[in-house]
């Protein structure tokens, strides 16, 4: 038997009935070469580019997680379009949620990885910024209490028609999609063989400038 709205909304996820649009946009066009940094990177390496083990290392955890952000994001944008079609599977919802919040987490530690490599910050606590709102929506996915949520929410994060929301912020998927693809630009560079010569410092800091 189908659930009611009223049970979906409180019994699987808040906000739930209201989910009736795909807003993601696919990333996949734009990053067509994505599936190939890896091995595009390690061809460079070995016959193009002179690294040490310890920038290589730096790049291969770079490009990974940038690769691992399109390839959740991409998932997620399917299943979400099945959702709002009228596939209103319980568990296909959880499965697009995971998707995004494994994208989330891949995104937020390759552009910190970025930070700490260029001796930069994403954000100044407080700014409001697309970088500091994914850091909060990363940490809401990593540290919450399920325990210690508002008596309205049954999750940490959730999904609405216009991106991804927690507690007093949220992420808008043209925001999320954007973030992606400077990433992804980053990475597919780094897969071409573009990587500086010398190493820069690293950044110090906690959560309020940028880091995890």
């Amino acid at each position: 038997m189908p659930l009611s709205m009223f049970a979906l909304d409180n019994f699987v996820a808040q906000d739930l009935p209201q989910l009736t649009e795909c807003r993601a946009v696919p990333v996949a066009p734009e990053l067509s070469d994505c599936a190939s940094w890896l091995n595009s990177f390690v061809l460079n390496w070995n016959f193009r580019i002179p690294l040490s083990k310890e920038k290589a290392a730096l790049a291969f955890a770079l490009i990974r997680r940038a690769e691992g952000a399109v390839v959740d994001y991409e998932e997620a944008c399917e299943l979400l379009t099945d959702i709002v079609g009228g596939t209103r599977s319980i568990s296909l919802y959880f499965r697009c949620l995971r998707r995004f919040e494994s994208s989330v987490g891949m995104l937020y530690q390759s552009l910190d990885l970025v930070r700490k490599a260029l001796g930069i910050q994403l954000f100044t606590q407080g700014d409001g910024s697309p970088y500091e709102r994914l850091n909060q929506i990363y940490n809401k996915c990593r540290h919450s209490n399920p325990e210690a949520l508002p008596a309205e929410q049954l999750h940490a994060v959730w999904i609405k028609n216009d991106g991804l929301y927690t507690d007093g912020t949220n992420l808008t998927f043209d925001e999320l999609r954007d973030l992606i693809l400077d990433i992804g630009r980053i990475a597919d560079k780094l897969a071409k063989g573009e990587v500086p010569a010398e190493p820069n410092a690293t950044a110090d800091g906690g959560r309020d400038t940028g880091s995890s």
